[in-house]
């Protein structure tokens, strides 16, 4: 809760990516790479609650189709 001059705030603050790391992204020659960081960022996965990890194959892409994150004043 933020406070300032007497007015109580509750205060969100979010930000979501779109990414596309799936193999079919990854640059010919260079597949080692890609798939060292995507893996390596998914690894992050594992500091949050067992609930909220995704296998790799589904945080290989995240976009508009694939997030699971939707907002109720999305525009189309």
């Amino acid at each position: 809760m933020y406070e300032k001059d007497g007015e109580k705030y509750f205060v969100v603050d979010t930000h979501m990516h779109f990414w596309d790391a799936s193999p079919a992204n990854w640059v010919a020659g260079h597949e080692q790479y890609a798939k060292g960081w995507i893996e390596c960022f998914h690894a992050y996965m594992g500091l949050g609650p067992p609930e909220t990890h995704w296998p790799l194959e589904k945080f290989y892409k995240i976009d508009e189709d694939t997030s699971t994150w939707r907002s109720s004043s999305r525009r189309t």
